[in-house]
């Protein structure tokens, strides 16, 4: 017996629903269609596990809607009871046969989408009235710059994306670190999260979503009037006075930041070229990043008279975790008076000694890297 478009049928009610209640599983739904749609036959339940994109849950899903209509089926037929079994053996167990037989009073919801079905689906997505009732009496807020709130602010802003995305968007809204290599890291936020059906996890690719509840403590928590109290503060880029684009354009980097949206500021640094800093009404914090900016030829010369060496070691004394050494218009011509092999060296053992070394083509690219760390 082929049940293709009963399978079929099934996900698109499913994928339906979850769209109209906007939880994220539906993207892995439509796939699953396409999947169905590209296969010949479905002849056994084997042959639903093999299908692309269906795991564990939605395969319970799939084997309950299909108990239902046999169950149905076996309720109605009044003469020819075995008959549905053997119709449908290649699709059902010992176990539902012994419970069929039991109870041929079968209670089944005859709508287009069962309650069963949508229970299943509420298994991933708590219940939008409970969720109303959840965030009316705040029953978890998370703390001010706790892993948590970072995850959930970063979500807020771009919902269903990557582990890799959310921690690079997150660090800066975290005082702690986002290090996937820790046992406990603001990462272990997740799991916090995802018990309190405040995300969904997709897989397949694994990507996050807030669910219903997610985005109606977003809305609590990232409003003007905010259920967390916290100072005024605002992150501003700093920039060293002598960072310049040139001697006739001594502006340049403010000039394109402010273009750009972004808080500017301009001092004499004693190390790097840039840094970012957090700035309250009472204090200010020097932020995780700071980058040395060396053009090519500068970079070269700092290797012969030294400066190179002494440069790095003041960046490491910093105590600043990130720091970052970018080396901007590099070109092979400029490095043939100290010898490419040994600059080139140089460059490779500055990794090993930890720091992040960014080379960029000229200086627009350095301020579409600089924007994407600010951002």
């Amino acid at each position: 017996m082929d049940l293709k478009n009963f399978f079929l049928t099934k996900i698109q009610e499913l994928y339906k629903y979850s769209k109209n209640k906007n939880i994220g599983s539906h993207f892995n739904y439509k796939k699953i269609l396409n999947n169905i749609s590209e296969l010949d036959s479905i002849t056994a339940l084997s042959n639903v596990k093999q299908i692309k994109n269906i795991g564990s849950k939605t395969f319970i899903k799939l084997k309950r809607m299909l108990e239902n209509k046999i169950a149905d089926e076996y309720k109605n037929e009044c003469d020819e009871k075995n008959s549905i079994l053997t119709k449908y053996s290649n699709f059902i167990d010992e176990d539902f046969i012994k419970k069929i037989h039991c109870n041929s009073n079968t209670k089944v919801n005859k709508e287009n989408i069962s309650n069963i079905d949508i229970l299943s689906i509420k298994e991933e997505n708590v219940n939008l009235d409970e969720n109303h009732h959840q965030i009316n009496n705040f029953n978890y807020i998370p703390n001010y710059r706790t892993g948590a709130y970072a995850i959930l602010k970063v979500l807020n802003k771009e919902d269903g994306i990557s582990k890799r995305k959310i921690i690079l968007r997150a660090q800066k809204y975290c005082d702690s670190e986002f290090d996937c290599t820790a046992r406990y890291s603001a990462w272990s936020s997740m799991k916090t999260l995802l018990n309190k059906n405040l995300i969904l996890k997709e897989k397949n690719p694994t990507k996050y979503f807030l669910t219903n509840c997610g985005k109606s403590l977003c809305d609590q928590l990232f409003t003007e009037n905010s259920l967390i109290l916290t100072t005024n503060e605002e992150i501003t880029l700093i920039i060293d006075s002598r960072e310049m684009k040139n001697k006739k354009d001594r502006n340049y980097f403010q000039r394109r930041f402010e273009n750009l949206n972004i808080k500017v500021q301009t001092r004499n640094l004693e190390v790097g070229d840039f840094l970012w800093i957090k700035k309250s009404s009472f204090d200010e914090k020097i932020l995780r990043y700071i980058i040395e900016r060396k053009k090519g030829a500068d970079f070269c010369s700092s290797l012969f008279d030294g400066r190179f060496k002494e440069q790095k070691h003041r960046l490491i004394m910093s105590g600043i975790k990130n720091i970052i050494y970018l080396v901007e218009g590099l070109k092979r011509q400029q490095m043939l008076n100290i010898g490419i092999e040994f600059a080139l060296s140089n460059l490779s053992f500055t990794k090993y000694e930890g720091l992040i070394v960014i080379e960029t083509e000229n200086i627009d690219e350095t301020v579409i890297f600089l924007e994407s760390i600010d951002k």
